[in-house]
C-alpha cells in the first residue's frame, strides 16, 4: 500500500490478534479477531496465553469448537490432526501408562484360549495396545490414514487397511470391548461365542476387534 501511496490506517491490534508470539509483548484486550497460527492444541483447541482478557475470548472460543467437534467433524479428520500434530500422546490415554498396561494384559491372558487365532483391530490407533501381541494373523482398521502409516511402521508384517464409518467389519475370535473409554475397570475381552449369547440378548449393536 505505501508503494502505491495510499493512506492506509491500521487497524487496533484487536482485530488481529496474533497468539504465535510471547504474551508480554501482547496487551491484555479482549480480541476481535485471533490470529491463531499453528497454536493448537492435540484436542483442537485454541492454546491460551497467560493473559485474563484473551485467555477468556479463546476459551469462550474453545467451547464453540468442542460443540462443533461433536456434532460436525469427520472422526478420521480428528484422529489425522491428532497424530499429526502430537504423536507422542497419540491415540491418548487410553493407550498410555496404567491403563495400556490393563489392556496388554486382558488382551495377551485372552489370546491364551485360541490356539491360532485370528484378530480384527478395529480402530487400531498407533498399535502402542496390540503392537507386542503373538498373532501372526491381524488385520488392522482405522478412519485415519495417520494413524495406520504409524502402524505400519510398528509391525509392517501385519495387514492394515482403511476403512469408512459404514464399511463392513470381518469377525475375528475375540472382541475388547470398551464400555467406557475413560476407564480401564470398565474394559472387557470376550470370545465370539460369549458376544453372541450376550448379542441375542440386548439390543446394544457390536462388532468383533480388538479396540
Amino acid at each position: 500500500m505505501r508503494d502505491l501511496q495510499e493512506n492506509v490506517q491500521h487497524l487496533d491490534l484487536a482485530w488481529n490478534y496474533p497468539t504465535n508470539v510471547p504474551h508480554h509483548v501482547l496487551p491484555d484486550i479482549f480480541p476481535q479477531i485471533l490470529h491463531y497460527h499453528a497454536e493448537l492444541t492435540s484436542r483442537l483447541k485454541l492454546k491460551t496465553i497467560g493473559l485474563r482478557r484473551p485467555d477468556a475470548e479463546f476459551t469462550r472460543f474453545n467451547e464453540h469448537i468442542a460443540n462443533f467437534v461433536q456434532q460436525n467433524l469427520l472422526n478420521s479428520v480428528w484422529w489425522n490432526f491428532r497424530y499429526f500434530i502430537d504423536p507422542e500422546l497419540g491415540s491418548g490415554i487410553g493407550s498410555r501408562g496404567a491403563s495400556l498396561e490393563y489392556k496388554q494384559k486382558l488382551l495377551f491372558d485372552m489370546l491364551g484360549a485360541f490356539d491360532d487365532p485370528t484378530v480384527v483391530d478395529v480402530g487400531c490407533g498407533d498399535l502402542e495396545v496390540t503392537r507386542s501381541l503373538p498373532v501372526s494373523r491381524y488385520h488392522r482398521l482405522d478412519v485415519a490414514a495417520g494413524a495406520l502409516e504409524i502402524a505400519r511402521s510398528k509391525r509392517p508384517d501385519w495387514r492394515f487397511d482403511r476403512i469408512g464409518m459404514d464399511d463392513l467389519i470381518k469377525e475375528g475370535d475375540i472382541m475388547l470391548w470398551p464400555r467406557r473409554a475413560d476407564s480401564p475397570a470398565h474394559m472387557r475381552a470376550i470370545s465370539r461365542d460369549d458376544y453372541e449369547a450376550e448379542r441375542r440378548c440386548s439390543t446394544s449393536p457390536g462388532r468383533f476387534g480388538i479396540r
